[in-house]
């Protein structure tokens, strides 16, 4: 295993809300509704900090909907090194959002275990640098939506 030259400082929730669907069906012939993702990357360049945060929704459409959620989960990255490189900076990019994600993820499967639906696991998916654009910390954060 190659480690990585980034560090994962903290991740949190600063919004989390999980809600059952009273009228979910275990045996529904209909499909889940997809869960909605922006992403938003703030590079802060004195603190050579890189936020990558992201805002999921999903909503309750059908009775296949167990869940809705929406929450806000950020991950805080930083380099030992004062400028890391294009190839470090690459690396970074491919992984950090899979890992708040995966977080969430995570999060979410926890908070719904003690749900009346049991757990709720999110998508698998995999997120790449074309999916958002990078943000210096004058700026708001560039978004871009997922499903």
């Amino acid at each position: 295993m190659k480690l990585a030259a980034f560090t994962l400082k903290n991740i949190f929730y600063p919004e989390v809300y999980v809600r059952a669907n009273p009228d979910f069906n275990y045996s529904s012939q209909g499909e889940p509704t997809e869960p909605r993702i922006k992403i938003s990357v703030v590079h802060e360049g004195a603190a050579n900090l890189y936020q990558f945060m992201i805002q999921l929704s999903k909503d309750m459409v059908t009775d296949a909907d167990a869940y809705e959620l929406k929450a806000l989960a950020v991950g805080v990255f930083t380099f030992s090194e004062e400028d890391p490189g294009k190839d470090q900076l690459t690396n970074l990019f491919r992984s950090a959002p899979n890992i708040v994600y995966g977080s969430l993820r995570e999060h979410f499967a926890s908070i719904t275990a003690r749900a009346p639906w049991n757990e709720y696991y999110l998508p698998i998916g995999i997120l790449e640098p074309g999916d958002f654009e990078l943000s210096n910390s004058e700026d708001s954060g560039t978004d871009s939506d997922h499903e």
